[in-house]
């Protein structure tokens, strides 16, 4: 069975979406775990997010931002800031994936950058492969559990 790296075999949204049948949902709700009961930011923590804002804002005007440095300002001050380091949260790096596709022999595999698990939610990965566009397109992907 040949094996590929995922980066190789997909490389847009739209063509994991044909790979997979995924589709977009157009529901408001649609992580409503994200919207519902969520705790108000008190003024140190908007005063933290204003800073990476302007930070993130700084940086990207001189071009596109590699994953490393995206991991440096964004990623690793927000999973601080929203608790994601502490209990009952744990953090998982690197972690392999294999993704073995149902109508093919084709294997493909990769690496996830940044795994948190909790017992009481969904999982947050960050996986982005290819620098940050000026259009700000790398998003972490929440996965319900």
């Amino acid at each position: 069975m040949p094996s590929l790296a995922v980066t190789e075999a997909i490389t847009t949204i739209a063509a994991a979406e044909a790979e997979f049948g995924l589709s977009r949902s157009p529901e408001l709700d649609f992580f409503s775990e994200w919207q519902n009961q969520l705790p108000e930011l008190d003024a140190s923590d908007r005063v933290n997010l204003e800073i990476l804002w302007r930070r993130y804002l700084y940086h990207r005007s001189s071009g596109h931002l590699l994953e490393s440095t995206v991991m440096l300002l964004l990623v690793s001050p927000l999973l601080t800031i929203a608790g994601l380091y502490d209990p009952p949260f744990l953090l998982k790096a690197e972690e392999s994936v294999v993704v073995n596709l149902a109508d093919s022999e084709e294997i493909l595999q990769g690496r996830i950058d940044v795994l948190i698990l909790s017992d009481r939610s969904g999982s947050l990965l960050w996986n982005p492969r290819k620098p940050c566009s000026q259009s700000g397109r790398a998003y972490p992907k929440p996965l319900p559990t």
